[in-house]
C-alpha cells in the first residue's frame, strides 16, 4: 500500500498503540484501557471483566459442631522410631508413668501392643516387657492404662462412696491414684464413685 501523503481535511494520522503503525485517525478506535488502535487491531473488553461474583453464604444455622476430644487418660507420643521386637523407648513425657504400669502403644498396622513397664530411663525413657510384635513410627500414642482412672492436681479430700455411705475418706498428698488401689486394704465396690472436695 502507498503512502498516505496527500491532505484530507480533519482527517489526521495517528500512531496505532498496538502495532506502531501510522494511520489515518478515522480508521481508528478506542479500546476499553483508552488505547487507540487501528480497526484491524481492535479488541473487545473480555466479557468475564464484567462478571460480579453472587455473595454464596454456607454457613450453617445454628450450628452444633462436634466437640473436641478430651483424653482423660495419661497420653503421650513416640518420640523416636521403634523397630519391630522393641523393648525399650523414648517418648515426649512420661509424666506419671511408674515401673509395673500397663501401657498402649500404637503399632503401625493398627493396633495396640500392650506392655507392662519395667523401668525409667532417662529423662523420657521406658523399658517394658514383652517385646512389641511390630514396628512403631515416631509420633504413635501412647497411653498409661494404669495411670487413667483417677488423677488429682489440687490436694484436697478424696471420698469414694456406695450410693449414699462414704466407705473411705483420705486426703490426697499426690496426683496419682491407680485403678488398682485398693485403700485401707478393700476392693472397689462394682458401684463406687469417686467424690473430689479441693482445698481452697
Amino acid at each position: 500500500m502507498a503512502d498516505d501523503r496527500h491532505y484530507v481535511p480533519g482527517d489526521f494520522f495517528r500512531i496505532c498503540d498496538r502495532t506502531g503503525f501510522k494511520i489515518r485517525a478515522g480508521r481508528t478506535r478506542k479500546e476499553w484501557n483508552n488505547r487507540i488502535v487501528r480497526d484491524q487491531s481492535f479488541e473487545p473488553r473480555q466479557p468475564q471483566d464484567l462478571v460480579r461474583g453472587v455473595p454464596d453464604l454456607q454457613a450453617v444455622p445454628e450450628p452444633r459442631p462436634r466437640s473436641r476430644d478430651v483424653f482423660v487418660s495419661n497420653t503421650t507420643v513416640l518420640s523416636t522410631d521403634l523397630p519391630s521386637r522393641a523393648v525399650a523407648g523414648s517418648f515426649d513425657s512420661i509424666d506419671d508413668v511408674q515401673p509395673g504400669d500397663t501401657v498402649s502403644i500404637m503399632l503401625d498396622n493398627g493396633e495396640n501392643a500392650i506392655v507392662i513397664v519395667q523401668s525409667l530411663t532417662g529423662g523420657t525413657g521406658l523399658t517394658w516387657i514383652p517385646p512389641l510384635p511390630f514396628k512403631a513410627s515416631k509420633g504413635a500414642m501412647v497411653v498409661d492404662r494404669s495411670a487413667g482412672a483417677f488423677q488429682q492436681t489440687t490436694r484436697g479430700p478424696l471420698i469414694i462412696d456406695q450410693g449414699d455411705r462414704p466407705i473411705v475418706s483420705q486426703e490426697l498428698t499426690s496426683t496419682r491414684f491407680p485403678t488398682n488401689a485398693q485403700p485401707y486394704g478393700t476392693d472397689w465396690p462394682p458401684d463406687a464413685r469417686v467424690k473430689i472436695k479441693a482445698q481452697p
